[in-house]
């Protein structure tokens, strides 16, 4: 399945010269980002998010949309000419001791492959809708992120924001900048920073002057656990440094920042946990802060 890990090890593959095929269950490469939400930007910064080879055009904004991210991706794909299947879903896998190999049934039909790779982002593929007492009986809209757009039709309505990600804090701003009365659900700790520190410590390694490369290899040199002690060092004299009514105004409106430790973690150890069951997902919805 084709999200950004994907087309990125397709490029590679290709520069490789090695037989491959990208499978994508949306109509157009690119979808997933172009039907999202219309506020919806990157939050790192242009350069930094660019794929291999080709990047971002130098016109694009530092934060780049979702609707320019998708023409990216499509021109991208047209432009290396990835072999990728479009309305095409992987349905099961086998694997084939004896002859060391995959066998892949889509709803095309069969692939075999000597590797699988499952490129389909780290929030999966299907979304979860808590269950809450009074939710059949609720008389207003509920709707997944999924399917928001903009808040255009709930002017003068009271809003509730289940989610204090980045899509929740998103949703939460769209429908506060229109006057709208909001309430926003937070399970747990939200990692908050400043982005133009995050802005500041990417455009060291990754800017107009010098190429992807030599960023990465400058910041992926040193083992993760040394990475993890000094991204905690740098964040937290950025956070100590800051303007303290920043920090002090979420905590007065009772928002709870984690604004402590390391970001390495949070994207390499905490974005890999999942959760094992939508029961499990209930049970911590019920201690809700």
């Amino acid at each position: 399945m084709h999200r950004h890990g994907g087309i990125c090890l397709g490029a590679y593959l290709s520069a490789l010269k090695l037989d491959f095929a990208i499978l994508d269950r949306e109509a157009e490469v690119g979808d997933a980002w172009a039907r999202r939400y219309d506020s919806a930007t990157l939050h790192t910064t242009r350069v930094f998010s660019g794929l291999p080879y080709i990047p971002f055009p130098n016109d694009y904004p530092e934060y780049v949309n979702a609707k320019l991210l998708a023409k990216y991706y499509q021109e991208y794909c047209k432009d290396l000419n990835l072999p990728i299947y479009q309305n095409t879903n992987a349905v099961q896998a086998d694997w084939d001791e004896s002859k060391k190999e995959w066998t892949v049934q889509t709803s095309r039909g069969a692939v075999v492959a000597k590797a699988v790779v499952f490129a389909i982002g780290i929030g999966g593929r299907f979304p979860i809708i808590p269950n809450y007492p009074g939710k059949e009986t609720f008389k207003g809209e509920q709707l997944h992120s999924i399917e928001y757009t903009n808040p255009e039709k709930w002017k003068g309505k009271k809003i509730v924001v289940i989610g204090a990600s980045t899509t929740g804090l998103d949703v939460a701003w769209d429908c506060s900048k229109e006057g709208m009365d909001v309430t926003l659900i937070q399970r747990s700790p939200t990692r908050i920073y400043a982005p133009e520190h995050i802005a500041g410590i990417q455009k060291l390694f990754w800017n107009d002057k010098s190429p992807a490369e030599v960023g990465d290899i400058i910041t992926t040199e040193d083992p993760v656990a040394l990475q993890e002690k000094l991204s905690a060092l740098i964040m937290k004299g950025q956070t100590e440094s800051y303007d303290p009514n920043y920090y002090a105004g979420l905590k007065k409106a009772g928002f709870l920042a984690q604004t402590e430790g390391s970001v390495h973690n949070q994207i390499f150890c905490h974005g890999g946990k999942r959760e094992s069951s939508t029961e499990h997902i209930d049970s911590k919805c019920k201690r809700t802060h």
